[in-house]
């Protein structure tokens, strides 16, 4: 490989292990700052507004601020998600906080009831106490009297979480008169359950005694129930503090191809990106090679249809995304992933594992657009000339074509994917530029980038003056994403 090709793989590379595939540049944000972090200090009380330390950032809170707390409460421990913008005068406004995991607490919860008491503020910031439990509002609490005011004997509906002491710190809170149940929803992980193989019997769910009937609908089809794992709890309240569940649902994780973001197939050694919540306590980046197999205490493990389990290497990890390669030697037909964070919490999903996946990485990092590529021009006399065939226009604030000319030059295109390294050879990979057959010349992984795959094909000189065309490439008759380059 040229030093200009590896450079760009290079580049490639590690911008999968920072999360993204050539996304654009902060300033092609208009200014917003992404940060993700744990709170470190606050405001005290129910007063949010203020100044806040996140991670290594300080933010400043005011009324405008949005604050999402339906994963749990925001306050010091709490892994958060914020976007702000730098002021004139220095500093950054939080436009948006978002609690990704909370410290402490039982998990989010939903229930109704009738008000029983109301603080003495104008604003109903305070104390509430609705369906005998106690409901603190703050600024950040969303409330809702569009169905009526909030009065004594009023039924409502609290959104919110649930804090050890049995409270709960509400995000929202809204009037419902003709809502006369009694039930409510709430999050979290799995800490014992009873012996009996049905899984009747009492459960405890977030530090929450929860009791299993034959009549309660317990959903695990794309995942077991187990200790550790994270589940949605349907449940009627109970007058001791214990709960009788209607339904229990398992969380799974989603993974999709790092490329094209193809969902559920995938093959070994391919990049891939798995979504979902309580993945990891903090962000992190693989800075070393090999890849590791655990970033801030997140592991993940991948079995496959054999039972062989092998521990996935990680490019990445976060509160609700992960980037891995599934293993090499992991055996077609369905495999189980299992994500484990530093707290123990068990969150897992399948993907199905075939031979090839193949994924073509675009410039923008969708899956789709022009392609993240390079254009090798070999003259008459020998010489070579690298050339980009994508540009960043700040003017749209997207990846725009750049075209490439043919001439008499021979014009090769040099593509880079995923999951296409384990084809039959060369004769089972199929090229199409603007529905021109194209010979390949190469396809296989590169060396020192996990993962990674080049596709080396030559552009037809029949396709001058095309424009914007498709490239298709196709393994073993599975067809990749499409991606665009522009021939002039």
């Amino acid at each position: 490989m040229s030093k200009t090709t590896k450079t760009f793989a290079a580049i490639l590379f590690w911008v999968v292990a920072l999360g993204g595939l050539l996304a654009e540049p902060a300033s092609a944000k208009d200014g917003v700052i992404e940060i993700f972090g744990t709170i470190k200090t606050m405001p005290s009380g129910n007063n949010l507004t203020g100044t806040w330390v996140i991670g290594s950032q300080t933010v400043t809170v005011n009324s405008a601020t949005v604050i999402k707390q339906e994963l749990g409460v925001a306050k010091v421990g709490a892994i958060v998600e914020a976007k702000a913008t730098p002021q004139s005068g220095g500093g950054l406004l939080a436009t948006k906080i978002e609690v990704k995991q909370s410290v402490g607490g039982g998990g989010y919860i939903v229930t109704h009831g009738a008000i029983g008491s109301l603080p003495g503020t104008t604003n109903f910031i305070g104390d509430w106490t609705v369906g005998g439990r106690q409901v603190t509002v703050t600024t950040a609490t969303l409330l809702d009297q569009t169905r009526g005011a909030f009065a004594v004997g009023v039924r409502v509906e609290v959104e919110g979480f649930l804090q050890t002491d049995g409270t709960i710190s509400a995000s929202k809170v809204k009037t419902r008169p003709e809502d006369q149940s009694e039930d409510f929803k709430f999050f979290g992980t799995i800490g014992s359950l009873p012996p009996a193989t049905n899984l009747i019997g009492d459960w405890m769910v977030a530090g929450r005694t929860v009791h299993v009937t034959a009549t309660t609908r317990l959903e695990q089809e794309r995942q077991r129930f187990a200790v550790g794992v994270y589940v949605i709890v349907e449940a009627i309240p109970q007058s001791d503090g214990s709960v009788t569940a209607k339904e229990i649902k398992t969380v799974i994780v989603s993974t999709a191809s790092a490329a094209s973001f193809s969902v559920g197939k995938a093959a070994p050694e391919t990049i891939v990106a798995g979504f979902g919540e309580m993945l990891a306590s903090s962000v992190q980046i693989a800075t070393t090679f090999p890849l590791p197999t655990t970033l801030v205490g997140t592991t993940i493990r991948v079995k496959d249809s054999l039972g062989a389990e092998r521990s996935a290497p990680l490019f990445f990890v976060s509160p609700t995304q992960v980037n891995y390669q599934i293993p090499l030697g992991t055996a077609p037909g369905l495999a189980a992933v299992s994500i484990t964070n530093d707290r123990g919490d068990l969150v897992t999903g399948t993907i199905i594992v075939e031979s090839t996946a193949p994924g073509l990485f675009s410039a923008n990092s969708s899956g789709q657009g022009i392609a993240a590529a390079v254009a090798l021009r070999i003259s008459a006399n020998g010489s070579q000339q690298y050339e980009s065939v994508a540009q960043f226009d700040s003017s749209q604030s997207a990846f725009v074509a750049r075209p490439i000319e043919l001439g008499t030059d021979d014009v090769f295109l040099i593509l880079y994917g995923t999951g296409l390294r384990h084809h039959g050879g060369l004769t089972t990979v199929i090229a199409r530029i603007g529905g021109a057959a194209s010979e390949v010349l190469f396809a296989g992984g590169l060396e020192g980038f996990a993962g990674l795959d080049q596709v080396n094909v030559r552009i037809p000189r029949g396709l001058a003056g095309r424009g914007e065309v498709e490239i298709e490439i196709e393994t073993e008759g599975k067809l990749a994403n499409k991606v665009k380059v522009n021939i002039r």
